[in-house]
């Protein structure tokens, strides 16, 4: 089934400006398989085949929080004996965070804007610093949430940003691409994509790791006109800070968003 708008969602993300919008849920119904399409799987295979050093990084650090979180997994999740067989069925990207909040390892499939083998050994600030005004905002409450992260509960939010297509892979180059920009605002309204990420975190008990999971969903904007729903994402658009504009690329589409977004707009 075809995950809803993300703005569609209690509490994440109606807001006007950056917030962590985290919800209590089960890990089980957090990691339950994926209903990937074959495709899909096929694609994140070979992600991890062609781009291995890009996407790919299992030091030897991460064996004891590996193994923690495979303790936690319920049955048959469980039965993944490496971070790879795990990683490929239950999400698109798995990242490890070590005590001190520094990304050590993980597996990376559908990046929205970086690679792993950039970022490894960052810290969060670094991790969050491309992001207009994230972390002068957020980033006091992001260090305290996962300093006081309760182990064995998971906990899950949503973030979404526009794109001129929809691939999995776009870890390189701008978002929304030159040629997408010169084309007039009717055909941008028509190749328009709001990508999001369905974000994970969950540190399993006895270890002070933290996983960071992330299922990227993609839909065209296009399917919005006429809609109730438009109304709800126009709402929405209204309330968000400059910086948030900024970060979500809103200044770049507004022409193609009014196209859009205009009641009685039909697809």
């Amino acid at each position: 089934m075809r995950e809803a708008w993300p703005f569609l969602h209690r509490g994440q993300p109606r807001h006007g400006a950056y917030r962590l919008g985290l919800t209590r849920v089960d890990l089980t119904t957090l990691l339950a398989p994926d209903p990937a399409s074959a495709a899909r799987l096929r694609h994140r295979q070979a992600q991890l085949k062609t781009r291995r050093h890009q996407c790919f990084a299992a030091p030897a650090s991460l064996d004891a929080p590996f193994l923690a979180l495979r303790r936690a997994l319920p049955t048959p999740l469980h039965r993944a004996d490496d971070l790879r067989a795990l990683s490929t069925g239950l999400c698109d990207d798995l990242c490890f965070l070590d005590e001190d909040q520094r990304l050590r390892g993980g597996v990376l499939t559908a990046p929205s804007g970086w690679r792993l083998d950039d970022r490894l050994g960052q810290s969060l600030a670094r991790l969050h610093e491309p992001v207009p005004g994230l972390w002068p905002t957020l980033g006091n409450a992001m260090t305290r949430a996962l300093d006081r992260l309760e182990p064995g509960q998971a906990f899950m939010r949503r973030n979404w940003f526009f794109y001129d297509a929809m691939d999995w892979w776009r870890a390189e180059g701008p978002a929304l691409r030159p040629a997408f920009l010169r084309l007039p605002p009717e055909d941008q309204a028509q190749r328009l994509v709001l990508r999001w990420e369905r974000q994970g975190l969950f540190r399993p008990r006895g270890s002070r790791w933290t996983m960071f999971f992330i299922r990227v969903h993609h839909r065209p904007l296009r399917d919005l006109a006429g809609t109730a729903a438009a109304a709800a994402f126009k709402a929405v658009l209204e309330r968000l800070s400059a910086d948030e504009q900024a970060s979500r690329r809103v200044p770049l589409v507004a022409p193609a968003l009014r196209a859009l977004l205009a009641p009685g707009t039909e697809a």
